[in-house]
């Protein structure tokens, strides 16, 4: 590796990182008014899916 390019894959994860962490919040931020909907639907097809493989 050249000396000019020392680090630069440090800085390329970094990046990644944050722009990763930008996405989450954002997402976050969009979805904060419909957690509680979102997670009775997934807890209630779960739930289903239980049931049904257990009774058959």
């Amino acid at each position: 590796m050249s000396r000019s390019r020392r680090g630069q894959a440090s800085v390329e994860y970094l990046l990644l990182l944050c722009s990763m962490v930008t996405v989450a919040c954002l997402v976050g931020y969009f979805l904060r008014n419909y957690v509680d909907v979102l997670v009775d639907k997934i807890g209630g097809k779960i739930l289903d899916a239980v049931f049904t493989l257990a009774l058959g």
